[in-house]
């Protein structure tokens, strides 16, 4: 078999680019002709030179030669070859992933997660066996990402502002367990009441952080708008926590930060009409979704879940294009809210 072809199949280059970085970084001065000595995985003297080329000129390597021995050495006797080698999809959804980051803005672990992929990204080369070599051996790669970042747009609203001081609080009573207790204001009750909850997740939802924990004086799970907490305090009181803590156990629907009154699901049912009926179908809604086409063009959503307000909300935002039907405790709040509204009319 000719060892040069043998040399060209899958995973070549990377093996051999590993192989020369590992005689390089010995500091024995590998020459190329000691270099060619291991023909079997490394090949011709071209073969050497393209490949310590593309170490070079895309992975940032400190390669020189010695004066006297023409043996080749690192300048930067600390440096090791990148481990991560990846596909162009892969690249592809590392640069997504540094827009969805956006999410965190307002968090104290910002900076710090946009660094990270930053520094993938960086340090992140194409598969050396896809590699593009033009006439003149050098080496080519079509993996920049940059267009991304203004074409994969994210627009979840997140005008939230949590201080480094209250996120590393909530941070260690996660980790450790440990008993919290915090001032807290809500939506509609303005005055600030002391909380002591046990929590459990850290929850991001519609565009804010929420934590999701058992209320000590309600006996009850809660959620709390985390922007909303101050003097947030450790006790000395930890808690074990119990196997149901997760939220998704608790919130039975796609309607996100909401857990509903009970784990128990129900079957809600609603009728939509209209320009109503595209954005229903393009959606799931919740367990055992089913979507009934109506002989006047309108359909017949129903599905099990725990979430009734959300989507009582939802509901009332397509006006006169949808209308529920169950369950009662459902077509009761509408009603309600239908009533106040022909009320505003006069």
């Amino acid at each position: 078999m000719n060892k040069e072809k043998k040399g060209n199949g899958e995973f070549a280059i990377y093996r051999r680019i590993l192989r020369i970085d590992e005689l390089i970084a010995s500091g024995c001065y590998p020459t190329i002709e000691e270099l060619m000595e291991d023909r079997e995985e490394l090949g011709s003297r071209a073969t050497i030179y393209r490949a310590i080329e593309l170490m070079k000129l895309e992975l940032n390597a400190p390669i020189k030669r010695e004066p006297k021995s023409k043996g080749f050495y690192y300048t930067d006797r600390t440096y090791r070859l990148p481990t991560v080698f990846t596909t162009e999809q892969e690249m592809f959804a590392v640069s997504i992933l540094q827009n969805m980051v956006s999410n965190l803005k307002g968090t104290p672990v910002y900076e710090s997660a946009k660094k990270v992929l930053d520094t993938i990204q960086k340090s992140t080369i194409k598969n050396p066996n896809e590699v593009k070599w033009n006439a003149e051996n050098i080496f080519s790669d079509d993996t920049d990402l940059e267009w991304t970042h203004n074409k994969y747009v994210f627009l979840d609203d997140c005008r939230i502002d949590i201080s480094e001081k209250n996120w590393n609080i909530i941070g260690k009573a996660l980790k450790e367990n440990i008993i919290i207790k915090f001032d807290y204001s809500g939506i509609w009750k303005t005055e600030k009441i002391q909380r002591r909850v046990q929590p459990y997740q850290a929850v991001f939802s519609n565009g804010t952080w929420y934590l999701w924990c058992w209320d000590l004086s309600k006996k009850a799970f809660r959620l709390f708008q985390i922007p909303r907490m101050s003097n947030i305090k450790l006790s000395k009181d930890n808690f074990t926590v119990p196997p149901d803590a997760d939220f998704k156990m608790h919130s039975s629907g796609a309607f996100g930060a909401f857990s509903g009154e009970t784990k128990k699901s129900v079957e809600f049912k609603a009728q939509f009409y209209d320009e109503a009926c595209g954005f229903i179908c393009d959606r799931k809604w919740g367990d055992n979704q089913k979507i009934e086409e109506q002989k006047d063009g309108s359909i017949i959503l129903s599905f099990r879940g725990n979430q009734l307000y959300p989507f009582l909300k939802l509901i009332l935002g397509f006006g006169c294009n949808a209308r529920p039907l169950a369950p009662k405790q459902l077509v009761d709040e509408w009603e309600i809210h239908v009533k106040k509204m022909v009320k505003n009319l006069k």
